[in-house]
């Protein structure tokens, strides 16, 4: 991605980048209602009428624009709403941080997991993995060893983690601790899915063998178990409705249903679980593969080839693509925009009909100079907003000069402020990135982003971490520490430990003030740690 910088400051051409905020309203034109009013009013009363009906019927666009949920038609332009100042060099128009109010304290609890049980894991760090869906259970992760070609080996574990009401009602006490752990399992945990969570609480495992797991740990039912799987699996892809899933191997992948059948994917070639991505519905996948992209059906496994890019370098996997608001995929395509760089053309392509439009040339801007391999980044987790990076050519260097907020199913768009490297709420109406070893936070409808972190050197290595309801913010300073600030900056930020390991990174409860992390005095020397936080 491109990595956070002044807006107008030279940048690496191999460096990479970014992603979204909401359309402003659009003002009806009042000359078009002057002609309707009758003659007894004076030319001047008629066009101040005229201009406070426009001025009403706007703020009821902004309300609930009834255009903003028809979808675009195929090489339509988006309407660009609005746009920033006309570029003199490169210097763009920047909003200045909001100042935040002096901000609440919070309250932190911190407790870490105990492994007296397992003896044989004192001298390994455990590290954090996706908590069950009640908030009971977290699965834990430690390395073991390698394998022959150097690839990690570990093993995972479910630890106990009570809450708050059932330890205030006496049902359980005691420090979190791991209730059990599983043989080795050869994936790389901290890039790729080694486990995942089924909505009822079942433990998915990247393993041909005993793949389910209880949260006790037991295993589940024969009637439950996985059928018709054979060949090694290294990673798991969890469906959004928590029910059925992608079991993802070296040289195949498996589609497993509510059935527990397993079913294997045939056609094309696909390297790892990188490269899928499931539609929000849960009822389709999209895949890359090669130079070529696929749709699959969850209910039929049926493969489609809906798009193909030229190859650029075939010894480099295409991004996976990502599904947008109305069923569209957003879908890379490597390009080499002048200057001999290194680019991409990314395409808003329309499944069904076989047809694309090239995102730039809806936003009827030039071709980015250098753009990112993996554009996923930019889409918002609804798929409602594109945030696009206009790079450009500063005659020093390659500069990150602005934003485009791209509303997809409303195809509209406007200019906002350079946004490096950001991450999405969950609920995809705002973002965090760091810039400059600062901390910002900016809105889908807002051009001015806040500032979090005042006097804190943020490290940029690593994304903010958002907690379940959008309420709180993580992040690591540039010293290695981890911090925790509410997010609409009325709160910290607060210091959690004085070293904290961010590969994985911390991982939060669906309690929702409640995470995860691997805290210590350094690295090789932490602990996994349950912070319980609130602030006053």
């Amino acid at each position: 991605m491109i990595r956070p910088s002044a807006p107008g400051t030279s940048m690496n051409a191999e460096s990479e980048g970014p992603r979204a905020a909401r359309p402003l309203v659009r003002l009806v034109a009042a000359t078009s209602l002057a002609p309707a009013l009758t003659p007894a009013f004076t030319p001047a009363l008629a066009l101040l009428l005229a201009l406070l009906l426009a001025l009403t019927l706007g703020a009821c666009a902004d309300e609930g624009d009834g255009e903003a949920d028809i979808p675009a038609q195929p090489g339509e332009r988006a309407e660009i709403v609005q746009r920033g100042p006309a570029l003199e060099g490169v210097e763009p128009g920047s909003a200045p941080p909001t100042p935040r109010p002096t901000p609440l304290a919070i309250t932190l609890e911190m407790r870490a997991i105990d492994r007296a049980d397992q003896p044989d894991s004192a001298d390994f760090d455990l590290r954090p993995g996706p908590w069950s869906p009640d908030g009971r259970a977290i699965i834990t992760w430690r390395v073991v060893g390698v394998d022959a070609t150097g690839r990690p080996i570990g093993r995972l574990g479910i630890a106990a983690v009570p809450d708050a009401e059932s330890e205030a009602s006496g049902l359980e006490s005691g420090a979190p601790s791991v209730t059990w752990e599983s043989g080795d399992v050869e994936t790389a945990f901290g890039h790729e899915r080694a486990a995942a969570w089924l909505r009822d609480g079942t433990l998915v495992i990247a393993r041909s063998d005993g793949m389910l797991v209880q949260t006790s740990g037991e295993p589940v039912a024969a009637g439950d178990a996985v059928s018709g799987l054979r060949g090694q699996v290294r990673e798991v892809l969890v469906a959004p409705n928590g029910r059925a899933w992608l079991a993802i191997g070296p040289d195949r992948s498996w589609l497993v249903g509510v059935d527990r059948v397993a079913r294997e994917i045939s056609g094309p070639a696909i390297d790892g679980a990188g490269a899928w991505s499931w539609r929000s519905d849960s009822a389709a996948l999209a895949v890359a593969s090669g130079a070529e992209y696929f749709t699959l059906d969850a209910e039929s496994a049926v493969v489609d080839k809906v798009f193909e890019i030229e190859p650029v370098d075939l010894e480099r996997q295409p991004p996976a693509p990502r599904w947008l608001a109305g069923g569209r995929l957003l879908v890379t395509a490597p390009a080499a925009p002048p200057g001999g760089r290194l680019g991409a053309v990314h395409h808003i392509v329309e499944p069904a009909q076989r047809t694309a439009t090239e995102l730039h040339t809806a936003l009827d801007i030039a071709i980015n100079v250098v753009s990112p391999h993996d554009a996923s980044s930019w889409v918002s987790p609804d798929g409602r907003y594109i945030l696009y990076p206009q790079v450009i050519d500063s005659g020093d260097g390659v500069a990150l000069r602005a934003s485009w907020i791209y509303d997809v199913p409303g195809a509209r768009a406007r200019e906002h402020p350079p946004v490096g490297y950001p991450t999405w709420s969950p609920d995809g109406r705002r973002f965090a990135w760091v810039e400059a070893g600062a901390l910002l936070v900016g809105d889908v409808e807002a051009a001015a982003p806040i500032a979090m972190a005042e006097g804190i050197n943020v490290d940029a290595g690593f994304d903010p971490v958002w907690s379940p309801d959008g309420r709180w913010l993580l992040f690591q300073g540039a010293v290695g520490a981890l911090y925790v600030v509410r997010a609409d900056g009325l709160a910290g930020p607060e210091r959690v430990g004085t070293y904290a390991e961010m590969s994985p990174p911390p991982t939060w409860s669906p309690a929702e003030n409640r995470f995860a992390a691997a805290i210590g005095e350094g690295p090789g020397a932490t602990e996994l740690t349950i912070v319980e936080l609130s602030s006053r």
